[in-house]
């Protein structure tokens, strides 16, 4: 990626959110630039941005910008038709429910359809759970997959995340603070809640935090914070305050610094252009490769792989009980079959050819320890630990 090409995508993305007609580099090429801005799903902000800052509409590869924002637009409407459904047949049937991340942010972009939204995500109560999920059956909805934190349920109009919990289990230092969600909401219509400004700010940014160092996140997330800092009135002290708790303080600071140089007047220095370039990399949702660094340093404090590819073998053998439930539902029911059903799970993730185990192990083995370390090292560089 040469400077041009990044330049101009940060550009055309500054000029979205600020609304000015601003210079693109000189070299810049949208041609080159497409693979990033489709990779980061960036497109609807960047052609907005593009039109700001004056490129030919005729161009073809504004013809294909264009037509991902016109397909946006249509796809926003779906969506939001598709909620209030959704919505109101949670507050019919009396289930708490608390719409979070995407919902939150798209409108506080200057246009709602320069935030693309994937899915649409919703924390419900965990105790109504069955009933919610009969509710999205009788409406038409499929289930799609389960993990511990959310339950995807889609039809073709949205991709739905009913999530039971804000975090998962296993990220043990973000999940406590957000154990208890509900009391962190204020209720505000029927069974709806909501989160002020700033709690539900603290967990969009604990959101990034977890994907920054899980493998990586990409630039509509980097926005999202920028986006949120200069719509929201938000007190600094009391998030700042609340970052301190969750270890997060130093990089929170360098991220707002990041975001300050790029689509503001902000100073660059040393780690802002560690973490914009981290970003750049990452794509929308990180890369196979960070990712699997990341499971490894979690395991490995010290970089250690061998190490780490044995406690990852040894839990991929014995699941916890929670996703040995998701795998074989009867468990919940029968929890005395769990010695069994992880030797028949041993059995076949040591036996099977496509093993998901195998090919994970091998991906480690794969990896060097001085990768591990400097990934560990970039992350410490930034404010980011895995202590836990």
């Amino acid at each position: 990626m040469t400077d041009s090409t990044r330049g101009g995508v940060i550009t055309l993305l500054k000029s979205a959110l600020t609304g000015e007609k601003l210079s693109l580099p000189e070299g810049f090429e949208l041609e080159k630039a497409y693979s990033i801005i489709k990779r980061h799903r960036i497109m609807s902000i960047c052609y907005c941005g593009a039109v700001n800052c004056g490129i030919d509409e005729a161009h073809p590869v504004m013809q294909k910008l264009q037509s991902h924002t016109y397909a946006e637009l249509i796809r926003g409407e779906c969506q939001e038709w598709e909620l209030r459904r959704v919505t109101a047949e949670l507050k019919k049937c009396d289930i708490a429910f608390l719409p979070i991340k995407g919902l939150f942010i798209k409108e506080l972009y200057p246009e709602s359809h320069m935030r693309y939204m994937a899915d649409a995500d919703i924390l419900i109560d965990e105790a109504k759970r069955s009933e919610a999920e009969g509710m999205l059956e009788k409406l038409g909805y499929r289930k799609y997959a389960e993990s511990l934190c959310e339950i995807i349920y889609e039809n073709d109009n949205l991709h739905l995340e009913l999530h039971k919990a804000l975090i998962p289990p296993h990220i043990k230092d973000f999940y406590s603070y957000f154990e208890r969600p509900f009391e962190r909401a204020e209720r505000i219509s029927g069974s709806e809640y909501k989160f002020s400004d700033n709690d539900h700010f603290i967990y969009i940014f604990v959101h990034f935090a977890r994907h920054y160092r899980g493998g990586g996140i990409g630039l509509k997330h980097l926005c999202d914070i920028f986006v949120c800092r200069k719509k929201l009135s938000l007190d600094e002290g009391y998030i700042e305050g609340e970052m301190q708790k969750l270890g997060l303080l130093d990089f929170y600071k360098n991220v707002c610094a990041t975001a300050d140089a790029l689509f503001a007047d902000g100073e660059e220095s040393e780690i802002t252009s560690l973490i914009a370039n981290t970003v750049f990399e990452s794509g929308a949702y990180g890369t196979a490769k960070n990712i699997r660094l990341s499971d490894t340093a979690r395991r490995s404090k010290d970089g250690n792989v061998k190490k780490a590819r044995r406690s990852h073998f040894w839990w991929s053998l014995f699941l916890p009980y929670g996703i040995m439930c998701i795998k074989y539902p009867f468990l919940k029911k029968a929890p005395f079959l769990l010695p069994f059903m992880w030797i028949v799970r041993a059995v076949a993730a040591l036996f099977k050819k496509n093993s998901r185990t195998k090919s994970e192990l091998k991906e480690i083995k794969g990896l060097s320890s001085d990768e591990v370390k400097a990934y560990i090292e970039g992350l410490h560089a930034v404010g980011l630990t895995f202590d836990f």
